[in-house]
């Protein structure tokens, strides 16, 4: 851990560091009360279970942030309960599962590999990226699969034409937009990485002298340093 909050503070700078090593502490204390909660109530056998295969922070990324904004909306319609490495969280307790029995499962995206599913599970794919695209054995299992763009949908319906697919944009909350026309900004926002254009961003801030640009999310502490006329605000938070 002090390693990571020793390379986000050189390439996001000590205000984040700190902020990023609080939010740690509280996931820490979060995740100690809910198994505690759990320790004193019989673990639910629920019919419809979410399952990510990170554990549901926001500072790990933009599938967990749509996730999170998701399940609240769902929260006020159902009882929602989420399964993530060896975690089945529901409402405010949690108890340690290494493996489901719900026959009904919405799996959110996949790209840290999937645990051990029933066989006889209905499943739901909501899918963020292209890391599903050479599993075809699941793909053809899945019931149906959500995706947040019609591009991404037609890149999997190339490989499984007949999969049954739904496009639904993620939701973007109402906040309040200040009209500043004093200077150009310009946001990127993800992680800078070369994996994501993150070595491109040097020619197109030169591209655009008036600009100021602001980068929404951290990166890699040798491309962050390469950057001209830029301000790191770390990962993301919806507002």
């Amino acid at each position: 851990m002090i390693g990571t909050i020793s390379r986000v503070a050189r390439g996001e700078g000590l205000a984040s560091a700190a902020m990023r090593a609080a939010e740690r502490f509280g996931e820490g204390w979060r995740s100690r009360l809910q198994r505690a909660r759990g320790a004193i109530s019989p673990m639910p056998r629920p019919a419809l279970v979410n399952v990510l295969t990170t554990a549901p922070w926001p500072r790990l990324g933009g599938v967990v942030v749509q996730l999170n904004a998701r399940l609240a909306e769902e929260r006020k319609l159902r009882d929602v309960a989420l399964f993530h490495p060896g975690v089945l969280e529901a409402g405010s307790r949690a108890w340690r599962c290494e493996s489901l029995d719900a026959r009904n499962l919405i799996v959110e995206g996949a790209f840290d590999g999937l645990p051990p599913l029933p066989d006889d599970a209905s499943l739901l794919l909501v899918i963020h990226d292209f890391t599903l695209l050479s599993n075809v054995a699941l793909l053809n299992r899945a019931r149906a699969a959500i995706f947040p763009s019609a591009f991404l949908r037609n890149a999997y319906r190339s490989v499984v034409p007949t999969l049954e697919a739904f496009v639904i944009e993620p939701g973007i909350a109402e906040v309040a937009v200040r009209n500043d026309a004093v200077r150009e900004r310009i946001a990127f926002a993800g992680s800078v990485k070369r994996h994501k254009g993150g070595a491109l961003l040097p020619a197109i801030i030169a591209a655009t002298p008036s600009a100021e640009w602001h980068l929404l999310g951290g990166g890699d502490v040798e491309l962050l340093r390469a950057l001209p006329r830029h301000a790191v605000h770390g990962y993301y938070r919806a507002g």
